[in-house]
């Protein structure tokens, strides 16, 4: 919670306290996990290489007791740390090894949190890190395969599906196609609609100053301002 409201310091602080407790109760896994969000935290606010050293000692704490699902969970993070570094080849390995690790299928001793964890987010992260590797339209392809999978976003992940919401819109903001890159940042405005969430809506203010430079087109300017 305090990493989404951006409050980065107290975070790391309660990320090493989850860390000590994981040690202390026997739980290494719960203690990857941990690692796991901690990465997120530095490839978005700190140094990626940092965030895929952090995957690493995940996977090294995890060792056996991993099962293929929290495996893919891993090896989904540490492709997005590696888009982060800009390392394409390392990036679609660890994508390729998440997708093939979900097709494994369920196991008995899949932990509860890993309900998220599915083929619809690996794509989702695979669209996000096409985007920070520069590619548009491998990332709008990898969106909508999201879809497909049936990406539960609007239900039950709101916060989460506005901000890929939003990077779906810059995609299409990149390829100049504008009446698409409004229609993904209205459905990411209507996710946010009862979240608060400071992460969510720094992404979308980040791409409301992309889409200004286009105010004189008339859906753009309506979208910024629908009063004017």
């Amino acid at each position: 919670m305090h990493f989404d409201d951006g409050f980065h310091a107290q975070a790391e602080r309660f990320f090493d306290a989850a860390l000590r407790a994981s040690a202390t109760a026997g739980d290494p896994l719960t203690g990857a996990y941990v690692l796991s969000f901690r990465a997120i935290q530095h490839y978005t606010a700190g140094d990626p290489r940092d965030a895929v050293a952090l995957v690493e000692a995940a996977k090294v704490q995890a060792k056996s007791k991993a099962t293929p699902r929290f495996r893919a969970m891993l090896a989904a993070r540490a492709a997005r740390s590696y888009s982060k570094d800009g390392d394409r080849r390392a990036c679609a390995r660890a994508l390729n090894e998440a997708r093939d690790l979900l097709a494994a299928g369920p196991h008995d001793e899949d932990p509860p949190y890993l309900y998220w964890v599915d083929l619809g987010e690996v794509e989702m992260i695979a669209g996000s890190s096409a985007l920070q590797l520069g590619d548009p339209w491998e990332a709008i392809r990898r969106f909508e395969a999201a879809i497909e999978a049936n990406y539960a976003g609007d239900d039950q992940y709101p916060r989460t599906h506005a901000i890929y919401l939003t990077r779906a819109a810059d995609a299409h903001l990149a390829l100049r196609d504008l009446d698409q890159a409004v229609a993904a940042a209205q459905h990411a405005v209507r996710c946010l609609g009862g979240v608060d969430s400071a992460r969510s809506t720094a992404t979308l203010e980040e791409l409301r100053g992309k889409l200004a430079e286009y105010r004189h087109v008339p859906v753009i300017r309506h979208f910024l301002d629908p009063t004017a």
